[in-house]
Order: C-alpha cells, then structure tokens, then sequence
C-alpha cells in the first residue's frame, strides 16, 4: 500500500510540475541572467532555463522549481553547486544576497 500512495503522490508532482513548465512557456524558457558576469568558478553552474531549474528540484528532491517563474522574471538568480563532493542548490536574491542554500532533500551540506 506505502508503495502505491508513494507512484500516487510522484505522479501528482510529475503532473504539477508539467503544467508549471507550460504555464511557463516550456522547458527551454530561459531565466534572466544576473546583471554581472556568471562565475567561472568550477562547481557553479546557472540554472539558465526552466527545464534546468524543474530538473534541479527533481534530482535534489527539494522546491526550486517553485522558484522558476521569479527566476524568469529576474527577481532571483539560481545556481547548482558542487563543492568538495557534496551538492547545494542556492537561490541568489535580485540584490545579490544568498536567500537560500539546500543540499538534497533540503539537508545542509558543505556545498550550502
């Protein structure tokens, strides 16, 4: 039964983030870029479009992808971040400051 309520549950999500990416223009959408130059710093990576960002929630199994549509707008900046082995994910508020860094499943890392 736990199995069942859990394919139940993961196919809710699957269809709310759908219609999130069509309500959004779909996946190649891009995000606006931070007014300064991206880092080259190795392990940062822009989450550039829609498709990105809607990934980087579902491989880290927390609610970026509820950021997007401010992502889309400029009203935020986000970011995938490897750091001596371990992974965040880091939204980076219109002003410059960190407003949030989560590891997988919203646990804090190194990498946060």
């Amino acid at each position: 039964m736990e199995r069942v309520i859990r394919w139940h549950r993961q196919a809710c999500d699957r269809d709310r983030l759908e219609r999130q990416v069509t309500r959004l223009g779909g996946s190649d959408q891009p995000a606006v870029p931070p007014p300064i130059p991206l880092p080259s710093v190795p392990g940062v990576t822009f989450l550039g479009t829609v498709g990105e960002i809607v990934e980087e929630g579902a491989r880290m199994g927390h609610c970026i992808a509820t950021r997007a549509e401010d992502a889309l707008r400029g009203r935020c900046y986000l970011f995938h971040i490897e750091h001596h082995g371990q992974r965040a994910s880091v939204e980076v508020s219109a002003q410059g400051e960190i407003a949030d860094a989560q590891g997988p499943n919203n646990i804090d890392t190194e990498a946060a």
